[in-house]
């Protein structure tokens, strides 16, 4: 996959007390897709992750766009760092959550909680029914992953899933593991409705 001029939309936490060892990971995730001349697509807030890997965008002159719901103005979570062109607002997290998948051509998730998780569910479910085809990793920072992708992998083992789901995401071990993978990722087929069932 040719990653230069792409769009790569990153889960992760708004939370502000996460260990130092995410927030590298995060900076160095955002220096990367600068250098790749690539723009950011996260949920817009000033907080936590989020923040991280925009301030390293921004500060290596790279392009973000951040998407936000309206609510959330009430409390201050939209980051003052985006000017209007760099912000869209939503009704909705669902409407937020669809474009954060529409608007990628790579997905990338990095830890977070609820939120995180109901976001990749949600693009693992369609890359299954066929109506999304990109990459989605994980990068799995202090094995943070390794729990739900052992759960991916028991619903396989557990024919809830076929045997070609598991290569609907990627497990990364850090930022180059991700970046190598990508260089070389396909997309995912076009027919994947045909085999979503058992």
């Amino acid at each position: 996959m040719e990653l230069r001029n792409k769009s790569i939309s990153v889960f992760c936490s708004s939370s502000d007390a996460v260990s130092d060892e995410f927030k590298t990971v995060a900076n160095e995730l955002g220096k990367r897709i600068t250098a790749l001349n690539c723009r950011l697509v996260f949920g817009g807030s000033s907080k936590g992750l989020m923040r991280v890997v925009a301030d390293a965008v921004l500060d290596n002159g790279g392009d973000v766009l951040g998407i936000m719901p309206e609510f959330m103005k009430e409390v201050e979570w939209n980051y003052d760092r985006l000017t209007n062109e760099q912000l869209v607002w939503t009704r909705t997290m669902a409407e937020r959550k669809e474009l954060l998948i529409n608007r990628a051509d790579v997905i990338v998730v990095l830890p977070g909680a609820v939120g995180t998780l109901e976001e990749v569910a949600e693009v693992l479910s369609l890359k299954r029914l066929g109506r999304y085809f990109s990459p989605v990793v994980f990068v799995n920072t202090n094995h943070f992953f390794s729990p739900l992708v052992e759960w991916l992998d028991r619903t396989v083992d557990e024919k809830l899933m076929r045997d070609e789901h598991k290569k609907m995401w990627y497990l990364a071990d850090d930022v180059n593991d991700l970046f190598n993978y990508l260089s070389i990722a396909e997309e995912w087929p076009r027919n994947a409705a045909e085999f979503a069932t058992r």
